[in-house]
């Protein structure tokens, strides 16, 4: 698996569905991310607590702060 992933905390803004961000251009809903266990993927450089799956070859994974206004993502290739 290939991991990109930009190490900066951002903040979330709130759309009408709830906490959204932007990320490569597309905005994408917190609402739209599963909850995976954090031991799933070996090697990430950050603590992924959702994914949004993309396609069959690539995927989204959210890393939360502890308090909840900020975020980090990282996409996975396979």
């Amino acid at each position: 698996m290939i991991y990109t992933t930009d190490y900066k905390w951002k903040p979330f803004y709130y759309a009408k569905d709830g906490e959204a961000f932007i990320y490569n251009k597309i905005a994408y809903s917190i609402n739209e991310f599963i909850q995976v266990p954090t031991s799933s993927f070996t090697n990430c450089p950050i603590t992924p607590h959702g994914q949004y799956i993309g396609s069959a070859f690539h995927s989204i994974l959210i890393e939360i702060s502890d308090d909840g206004d900020s975020y980090r993502v990282c996409m996975v290739k396979s």
